[in-house]
């Protein structure tokens, strides 16, 4: 933990408020998603001379936005729109599972891109802001005494009032009928609040790698169709046979030499249409970065917790200088119940099966029957519905 920033405790704010906001709220994005969300939020603490301190879990240097150069400003919006889709998609499936009162709390935290409270930790997003607005300051005693007068008088001329009619004479009034109270039926007693689901329940998670390299464009074998067609085929078929309840995600590598991987997502049933169009749309070009990619899909999903899939469909190695086996174990350490099939589109098995063997998935080489493209929808459903 480390304090990367202090500012002037504005006037009527409290601390402890806003600690409160930001715990209860971050709570639930650790219940359903790996730490890495919940870390975006930088926690106020009152610093020793009554200055506003923030603290964060990330490790590393960390950078405000107007330092940044273009291109990692540009990174830094894109990786904010990422997390305000995240916030917006746990919102609906806790919607959906009659869970409102949690999704309230992730939806007090979407906000617009603020460049003033964002920072970069080593290309990670760091926000300090969210919170609620600080009370208003007290009014003064001289504008109390400005809006006591007016009331004193009323006062007054009501007092004047009351005491010109007692002084006139009596006028003999009727007696009242007496009316029979209503009967009142009582209100229907409030049905019991919903339990919260066990996590159990919560469906897996499923993340799609693309390979965007300059090897997608080559054919996996005489008279096939290139790489990118075939996983653009694959993709689609496997999406048409996700169960409703599966979220997808769909990281693709970065191109050009070594760039970050692009994340997209998270896509309910109900967008698949718009991350099978993105597959289609990718360009093809640069170098593989395999390794950075499988990173980047298991940041987009729990794998600890809750059961996790990634399915890589490559065409090739890694080609920048990544050891993809080591990161496969490094991710299964950290998040054993993360699995990954890999989809080796050389057709010639080029492709460590270790990734796969490593985090207790399985490999797959295009051609392995008689030419015909692995059929991986049947097993992925069963993998993806067996909750």
């Amino acid at each position: 933990v480390q304090r990367f920033q202090r500012d002037p405790l504005p006037q009527g704010t409290s601390t402890d408020e806003m600690a409160r906001f930001f715990e209860e709220r971050v709570a639930v994005l650790e219940r359903h998603f790996p730490p890495s969300v919940a870390q975006v939020y930088a926690l106020p603490r009152l610093g020793s001379d009554a200055s506003l301190e923030w603290w964060t879990s990330q490790e590393g240097a960390v950078t405000p936005f107007a330092s940044l150069n273009e291109t990692q400003q540009k990174a830094l919006l894109a990786r904010h729109a990422e997390h305000q889709a995240q916030l917006q998609s746990l919102a609906r499936s806790l919607d959906a599972r009659g869970m409102a009162p949690q999704a309230n709390l992730v939806r007090s935290l979407q906000s617009r891109a603020d460049p003033a409270s964002m920072f970069s930790v080593e290309g990670h997003l760091l926000l300090t802001q969210g919170m609620p607005a600080p009370a208003a300051a007290p009014p003064s005693r001289r504008r109390w005494l400005w809006i006591a007068l007016p009331l004193f008088l009323l006062l007054l001329l009501l007092a004047l009032l009351c005491w010109w009619l007692w002084m006139r004479p009596a006028v003999p009034v009727p007696p009242a009928q007496t009316v029979p109270p209503a009967q009142i039926a009582p209100e229907p007693a409030a049905p019991p609040a919903k339990a919260e689901p066990d996590d159990k329940n919560w469906p897996t998670e499923l993340v799609i790698v693309l390979d965007t390299s300059a090897a997608m464009n080559e054919r996996a074998g005489q008279g096939s169709p290139s790489r990118a067609e075939l996983a653009s085929r694959e993709i689609e078929r496997l999406s048409q046979g996700l169960p409703s309840k599966t979220t997808a995600h769909l990281v693709r590598y970065g191109g050009g030499e070594c760039r970050a991987p692009t994340y997209q997502g998270p896509f309910p049933a109900s967008d698949r249409g718009q991350m099978l169009s993105a597959v289609k749309q990718s360009d093809n070009g640069g170098k593989a970065s395999l390794g950075a990619s499988l990173r980047r899909a298991a940041e987009a999903v729990d794998g600890k917790s809750r059961d996790a899939l990634i399915f890589v469909f490559a065409g090739g190695p890694d080609r920048c200088d990544e050891d993809v086996c080591a990161v496969a174990r490094e991710l299964h350490a950290k998040q054993p119940r993360l699995r990954i099939n890999q989809v080796d589109l050389t057709g010639q098995k080029n492709l460590d099966p270790c990734v796969a063997q490593e985090t207790q998935g399985n490999a797959y080489t295009w051609g392995d029957h008689k030419g015909q493209s692995v059929d991986l929808s049947a097993e992925a459903r069963k993998l993806l519905d067996a909750k």
